[in-house]
């Protein structure tokens, strides 16, 4: 048998090496199937192994990782014995952020067993850093992220140990098609290696290739006021695992529903990645004023930045703030200035030059603002615990606010055993999904930093459920 497709990470991010080449794939006929290696596929992958199954990891691209290795890695849990926080707290603001559409059910499991997914990763030796930030729509400081790393921490922590726990995973891996067989999913077709493959499962399938930001028809057809907007996510979510569940019989539920971040303008070759922390930037329309609390709901910003003449605002902080961010965004924003992406300046007046505004009028906001954060009172509503830092120190950093579509918040339908669901409400017996694959956890929108999270929760709650006798 020719060799597979080994494991491999960008070499400038980490060393092949430490890594070593992972196992032939057998076809044995594992037990689990996991579709997509990010971080709700690899959660889900570990934790079947764990529970005793021989899991098989099958990944589109040449690369595991997915949205996961190129995120920012916030990261939102809440303890127990938080004495400003308090899981209900959370589920309270994932139902806000949610509306009417949020599953309680589904918001309940994210909400309150966040925390356990949190001790899990410290227990594979991931370290959080210890100030938590409070995210998009967030009303309290709950996002962390590993510390010295983003997104990729996740992915180094959970391949190292899928690889322990003898999980095999093939890269280029491209599932076209669920098999069933009496009602029951029972494996899958994959392309490999040019070859159309048949894999079978003995127990189940678990789907966590994410959503569709990256095809446009999908966005087209179902959001059709995003469809021009570009995307912040890899074209490998192209939602085509979504589609061939449906044609199965699984149901989709809120699939008009879109996620937008702040990410680069058309033609930008960087992101300008200075929103990590409500407290530490202001937004400003091209008049130079502020338009919106910089804590609201990335829905809420989404819109009144859409709404903009120009569809796009400035996102404004000073050096005392950018130093606070993870070496990783300095890094990346260094090299922004370098392409034209930020604009960095010794003096607001020319860091408005730069960014063809009024001098005077950025000026007076960031006075004003400055005011507001000494009496902790803002006139647009900026909670008080996020009026925390002044922006006067020079350099100034400006970042281009433009709305790019980074989530799609629709998609499968689960229940909280993260079960699929037909279009009866009936689970599809063997098939389990986790991840941006699927819809109702979050409702019309999410909080920052719950991507991640959902993606953590129920891979582990998919893995576990998937993989039980």
């Amino acid at each position: 048998m020719r060799r597979r497709q080994t494991l491999f990470f960008p070499a400038l991010l980490f060393a092949q090496s430490c890594l070593g080449t992972w196992a032939k794939a057998s076809f044995r006929a594992p037990d689990v199937i996991v579709i997509g290696a990010g971080a709700a596929g690899l959660a889900a992958a570990c934790t079947a192994a764990e529970n005793g199954a021989k899991v098989l990891v099958l990944e589109k691209n040449k690369e595991i990782g997915g949205n996961t290795w190129i995120g920012g890695g916030y990261f939102n849990f809440v303890s127990p014995e938080d004495q400003t926080d308090s899981p209900q707290n959370f589920y309270l603001d994932i139902i806000e952020e949610g509306g009417s559409s949020a599953d309680p059910a589904l918001a309940k499991v994210l909400a309150f067993e966040s925390y356990e997914v949190m001790l899990w990763l410290k227990s594979l030796g991931m370290n959080f850093v210890k100030s938590s930030v409070a995210s998009f729509g967030n009303s309290r400081p709950r996002s962390a992220r590993p510390s010295g790393y983003e997104g990729d921490g996740y992915i180094r922590t959970l391949s190292l140990y899928a690889r322990q726990l003898g999980v095999e995973i093939i890269t280029a891996a491209d599932v076209i098609k669920l098999i069933t067989r009496k009602g029951s999913i029972c494996g899958v077709q994959a392309l490999i290696e040019g070859k159309l493959t048949e894999i079978s499962a003995s127990k189940s399938v678990i789907l966590t290739s994410g959503g569709f930001a990256s095809n446009e028809k999908m966005i087209r057809q179902y959001a059709s006021e995003f469809a021009d907007l570009p995307s912040i996510s890899l074209k490998s979510a192209d939602g085509k695992m979504i589609e061939a569940a449906q044609d199965i019989g699984a149901a989709v539920t809120l699939m008009d529903k879109v996620f937008c971040m702040v990410g680069t303008r058309r033609g930008g070759q960087f992101r300008g990645r200075l929103h990590g922390d409500n407290a530490r930037y202001i937004l400003v329309d091209h008049r130079g004023k502020r338009f919106i609390r910089e804590d609201a709901g990335m829905t809420e910003i989404q819109d009144k930045i859409l709404s903009l003449p120009e569809k796009e605002a400035f996102l404004i902080t000073d050096d005392d703030n950018f130093r606070s961010y993870s070496p990783t965004i300095q890094r990346d924003s260094i090299r922004a200035v370098e392409t034209g992406d930020i604009v960095c300046s010794l003096t607001l007046e020319n860091l408005a030059k730069q960014l063809n505004i009024s001098a005077h009028e950025l000026k007076k906001t960031i006075d004003e603002y400055n005011g507001f954060v000494r009496q902790k009172y803002d006139p647009l509503g900026k909670a008080k615990g996020q009026l925390l830092h002044e922006l006067r120190m020079a350099p100034y950093w400006a970042a281009f606010a433009v709305m790019n579509v980074c989530y799609t918040v629709g998609g499968l339908r689960i229940n909280n055993r993260a079960q699929v669901l037909g279009k009866q409400g009936e689970p599809i017996r063997g098939l389990y999904a986790a991840g941006e694959i699927t819809g109702g956890v979050h409702g019309q929108s999410r909080l920052s930093g719950n991507g991640l999270t959902d993606a953590l929760v129920f891979g582990r709650k998919a893995g576990k459920t998937a993989s039980s006798p």
